[in-house]
């Protein structure tokens, strides 16, 4: 993969693994985080991650696939009910950024590192910025 050219550049810091997990993607193939930001991307689109997480780094190429787009993470709200309590869940508001999927650099090793970080998290009900 080629360096992104422009808006194409991310750089990410996470020192909380509770952050973490609320951006953390494990239904992504190969892994993924979604970013809160402004910036817009196409879907598809290639992006390189300068990601620091704890206290480690990485490098990784990635590919947007989605975006939640500012009019819709300025609007949307969830008025369903929990199939848990059967009490209706409070409203919340999408935050507006990029779902990346770890795609190449050290997509794998960075995968590996999170997914240590958040053992006996990652089948948590709790909500996070993506489900």
């Amino acid at each position: 993969m080629n360096f992104p050219r422009g808006n194409g550049i991310l750089q990410q810091r996470i020192t909380d693994k509770q952050v973490l997990y609320s951006m953390y993607m494990p239904f992504v193939k190969g892994g993924g985080l979604f970013l809160p930001t402004s910036r817009q991307f196409v879907p598809g689109e290639e992006v390189f991650l300068s990601l620091s997480v704890l206290e480690s780094r990485f490098g990784i190429s990635c590919k947007v696939v989605w975006m939640t787009p500012m009019q819709q993470g300025d609007a949307f709200m969830n008025l369903g009910k929990s199939p848990e309590s059967k009490e209706p869940m409070k409203n919340f508001l999408r935050a507006t950024g990029a779902g990346l999927q770890f795609v190449g650099g050290e997509a794998e090793a960075a995968r590996q590192f999170i997914e240590n970080q958040l053992t006996g998290m990652l089948s948590s009900d709790r909500p996070t910025q993506t489900m």
